[in-house]
């Protein structure tokens, strides 16, 4: 594919994807709902992070505690096994807790309760503001990032 034609397959997506954005904007225009205020969700976020820190504590240390507990009788592949299977099962654990933390903490979008999980990243990976401001599961504008 050349550049001109990437360019132009770059300019229809987004202007699909600005047309959905409006048309789902026409949608919720008669809600009532306000969008949460940035420094709002930024409260939130840093409040419910205060109990979510020392449980990462917890599952870091629990690795440790694994690796001690599960001591290899002789060097064999079953001991990785188990230390990278207890890994993936203690982060689907301590995710599934994060996002239950959260939505205790009422940092959810308005419209369909999703949680919502707000990261300002600054470089090369800054995320467009518009995605930053909607919900990844309604699509509807939750933030307002004016304020």
């Amino acid at each position: 594919m050349k550049d001109h034609e990437r360019n132009l397959v770059k300019a229809l997506v987004a202007t699909m994807r600005a047309e959905a954005r409006a048309a789902r904007d026409a949608e919720l225009a008669e809600s009532e709902v306000r969008p949460l205020a940035l420094s709002e969700v930024k409260r939130r976020q840093k409040r419910a992070s205060l109990v979510v820190l020392p449980v990462l504590a917890l599952w870091i240390a629990s690795w440790f505690g694994v690796i001690a507990l599960v001591r290899p009788s002789e060097r064999s592949g079953w001991y990785m096994v188990l230390i990278f299977g207890y890994f993936i099962v203690s982060m689907a654990v301590f995710l599934a807790i994060k996002m239950f933390i959260y939505d205790r903490f009422g940092v959810r979008c308005p419209y369909c309760g999703a949680t919502i999980d707000y990261v300002e990243l600054t470089g090369k990976y800054k995320p467009d503001p518009e995605d930053q401001r909607r919900c990844a599961t309604c699509n509807a504008v939750m933030i307002d990032l004016a304020s």
